[in-house]
């Protein structure tokens, strides 16, 4: 059984427990501008652990440690790729025996941007209880670090370790006397593709079922829950456990030297060009533009617009003869100037229209080279 499976099994039979809400746009205060749904090969989404709060139920912390655990299935490339992730209490700052029955702020990412590549994004997400001693929570401690490795922005070089961390997971959960305290599952589909369509904005997890809690009556006011008849006469909510989780939605990568595939044999050609060694400078300039037009860590727009940024900063500094690494924190303006829509309507990028000078033989330069 996998990690999917196991907590989808708990999920269904606890549902009736849980209060899930998708909050609308009214219900939200200063939250995302754009809030329509994410289209195929432009977008990108991230996950964030918004804000959290622990009844006193039981005995957190000492026989009882928190985890928060994500699971994110998606079209990644060719493949479906599911992305893991947990989060023990040294990560969630001031979630301590200090803070029960008191929301906690943190804005905690689970995921790494992601491209959105259609099919259907399916999302689990849950309140852990692990009951058990000091063991307990240094294995937890030991997940989350390894669980860091997977939630990177070069996620094709780091899917081969989201199985390892889901089996881990998973033996946390059947191995400590764990249980799901809150949790949510939820599937989303592409804009017009007949179901919950993947869009930015707020969701909510609770222990409560509508009965106790109108949904309707939760806001969101600077990324904290709060309950009343509307946004300027609420307050904060208490007496419940929740989680607050929020969807982000992008057109513009913010990670760029994380995605190392490109940038480092971009870096590697500007730094020859300083040196004149031109031969080395446009080998490993057309190993960058392969990575980036291929890569399945960028949509299909930011392939090409990548490609064309790159091509654009080469030219110039082959013509000015500059060496050294450009300004990596000006990229997201640079692919931004691009229109997205329009690059995506060009259809994927093509090798040869960013190598006006493609030798033919050509391989991309190796380490050694």
């Amino acid at each position: 059984m996998t990690l999917r499976d196991t907590l989808v099994g708990v999920f269904r039979r606890n549902a009736s427990r849980y209060l899930y809400a998708a909050l609308p746009p009214g219900q939200v205060s200063d939250g995302q501008a754009d809030t329509a749904a994410l289209v195929e090969g432009r977008d990108y989404f991230r996950l964030w652990l918004t804000e959290m709060s622990l009844k006193r139920d039981r005995d957190w912390f000492k026989t009882w440690h928190p985890a928060v655990q994500s699971l994110v299935r998606f079209q990644f490339g060719t493949e479906l790729a599911e992305v893991p992730n947990i989060v023990g209490e040294q990560m969630l700052k001031n979630v301590d025996s200090a803070h029960l029955d008191r929301a906690i702020m943190l804005n905690y990412p689970l995921t790494s941007l992601m491209p959105f590549s259609g099919g259907v994004v399916e999302l689990t997400a849950a309140l852990l209880a692990m009951q058990g001693q000091d063991f307990v929570k240094r294995f937890i401690g030991v997940m989350t670090n390894f669980a860091a490795l997977v939630a990177v922005p070069q996620l094709s070089a780091a899917l081969a370790l989201a199985g390892p961390v889901a089996s881990g997971i998973e033996e946390l959960f059947g191995g400590s006397d764990g249980e799901m305290h809150l949790g949510l599952h939820q599937a989303f589909t592409h804009q017009g593709g007949g179901g919950s369509e993947l869009r930015p904005g707020y969701l909510v997890a609770a222990l409560a079922t509508e009965a106790d809690l109108d949904p309707g009556t939760l806001w969101v006011v600077n990324d904290r829950l709060r309950q009343g008849r509307s946004a300027a006469q609420s307050t904060p909510l208490t007496g419940y456990a929740y989680l607050l989780l929020r969807i982000q939605k992008e057109t513009v990568r913010d990670d760029w030297e994380g995605l190392t595939a490109i940038m480092t044999p971009f870096s590697t050609a500007i730094e020859a060009l300083g040196a004149a060694e031109m031969e080395r400078a446009d080998s490993y300039y057309r190993t960058a533009i392969a990575a980036a037009i291929s890569s399945t860590d960028l949509t299909q727009a930011d392939r090409r617009r990548v490609a064309e940024v790159l091509k654009q900063r080469f030219a110039e500094a082959k013509d000015l003869g500059l060496g050294g690494v450009t300004a990596w924190s000006a990229l997201s303006d640079d692919v931004a100037a691009i229109p997205v829509d329009e690059a995506l309507a060009q259809g994927e990028p093509e090798l040869a229209e960013f190598l006006p000078r493609e030798a033919a033989g050509w391989s991309p330069a190796g380490p050694g080279d």
